[in-house]
């Protein structure tokens, strides 16, 4: 349905995912906003499914520029932005707080990142992180948890959740990846040499 380059990383199977909420979603007629838009690779297929489309990243990316009705570089938990029909974030949450090591504040502003997801999504949202029993890399990014998504559903308690666990046993190949079950995902690791294997992926409806 969509003519994606291979990734050979999570990107192989996150990417479609979201494409085909977009698409469920009758998206085209609606405005979303792209929470932590780096990657160009994506929203030339994203602008094909939504009506109008703003996206926030705290880095500017000149290639994203074409396919964005507005681009706001700022950091998002101190943006003041609208709301929107549907809020996406692609893999960006699990970076939030990576400057505040050894202190513990990242759990913290995840927490406040998801809830700004929640908030401005009139109609829904759509988010993917790394997701297993291992927590801390290097400073680079932090694993979701089962207790980080207790943490998130509770945040978002009155919508309702759709949540899916997506892993592969080999993550340069862009169609071994499974929807697994959380018993399984919970028990899961992730490496910065061997890369993300597991994710987690969620979606609200108000």
């Amino acid at each position: 349905m969509y003519n994606l380059p291979i990734f050979k990383n999570e990107r192989d199977v996150e990417i479609p995912l979201l494409l085909n909420w977009l698409d469920r979603n009758d998206a085209r007629y609606a405005s979303v906003l792209d929470v932590g838009c780096a990657l160009s690779a994506y929203l030339p297929e994203v602008r094909k499914l939504v009506g109008y489309i703003h996206g926030i990243d705290i880095q500017y990316d000149k290639k994203i520029v074409p396919y964005l009705d507005e681009y706001i570089v700022e950091d998002f938990l101190y943006a003041d932005l609208g709301y929107y029909d549907y809020v996406f974030s692609i893999s960006t949450i699990e970076h939030v707080g990576v400057e505040y090591l050894p202190t513990k504040l990242y759990r913290e502003l995840q927490l406040e990142f998801f809830s700004k997801i929640v908030e401005l999504s009139k109609r829904g949202f759509f988010l993917t992180f790394p997701y297993g029993e291992n927590d801390l890399f290097a400073g680079k990014y932090y694993n979701g948890n089962r207790r980080v998504l207790d943490n998130y559903l509770k945040i978002a308690r009155g919508c309702k959740i759709y949540k899916k666990f997506i892993s592969t046993p080999d993550q340069k190949d862009p169609w071994g990846w499974r929807e697994i079950p959380q018993e399984l995902a919970d028990k899961a690791t992730n490496e910065l040499s061997g890369g993300v294997r597991t994710i987690c992926v969620l979606e609200g409806y108000k």
